[in-house]
This record gives C-alpha cells, sequence and structure tokens, in this order.
C-alpha cells in the first residue's frame, strides 16, 4: 500500500507495540522470546528500508519493557534504526514517587534520571535487571 502511494519509506518511522504475552496469559514469555517474536513480525512485515522503528511500552511495567527493549538491541544490527517511546514505563514509577507533593519532587526527578539511564542503556543492549538498585 506504501508503494502505491509513492511513500518516501526512508523518511517514515513507525511506532509499535513488542510481542509480549496477553495480560492474562498465565506465563510471560521471556525477553529473548519477546525480542524474536517482535523481530519476526517486523521483518515479515515491514519494509527494510523504513527510516526506523520506534517501540512503545503499552502495558508493560517499566522493568518489562526495559528488559524488552535490550534484548531487542541485541539483535542489532536491524533493517531499520530502532528508539523507544516509553511514557507509560518513565512515568509511572516517576508519579508514584512523586504523590503530587511538591515535598517529593527531588525523588521523582532522581526516579526519572534513574529510568532514562537504564532505557538509555538497553537501547544499547547494555542493560541488566542487575542495575535497577543501583
Amino acid at each position: 500500500a506504501l508503494k502505491s502511494e509513492d511513500a518516501e519509506l526512508p523518511g517514515m518511522i513507525t511506532a509499535v507495540s513488542m510481542a509480549v504475552s496477553g495480560s492474562d496469559a498465565s506465563a510471560r514469555a521471556d525477553s529473548q522470546e519477546v525480542a524474536e517474536r517482535t523481530l519476526r513480525a517486523l521483518t515479515t512485515g515491514l519494509p527494510e528500508n523504513m527510516g526506523g522503528v520506534v517501540f512503545l511500552s503499552d502495558a508493560q511495567n517499566p522493568e518489562e519493557g526495559t528488559a524488552n527493549l535490550n534484548a531487542l538491541a541485541r539483535l542489532e544490527p536491524l533493517p531499520w534504526p530502532i528508539a523507544f517511546c516509553f511514557a507509560r514505563a518513565l512515568l509511572e514509577p516517576v508519579l508514584a514517587a512523586w504523590k503530587g507533593a511538591d515535598e517529593n519532587f527531588a525523588d521523582a526527578q532522581a526516579v526519572l534520571n534513574q529510568r532514562l539511564a537504564l532505557l538509555s542503556r538497553a537501547d544499547a543492549a547494555g542493560y541488566s535487571t542487575a542495575l535497577e538498585d543501583f
């Protein structure tokens, strides 16, 4: 469909979800399986000359989303550059630390900085769950 519309694929970025287990699944797929299934779906459906793929955190908790992003990054090089847009996985722990109180601002900011550092490491395939407590 994109070809028929003469779309400029190298200039297009798509935002996608990862192939995670459903919320009712009794057993959750590990991050390696999530990465492999996600990549299989994307390589089947996306042209290789797309400008990039941005992953959403969707319903993943912060640690799960970070581990899954890390597993995807470990499969690089991929046909397209990847990045992340993890608003929920970034903001959930920050809002929990802040609780709407001015006196919690510094703690919330520290939590945001920590999540950003962990996600940056995951985007470069350098994340480990052991880093969650630094």
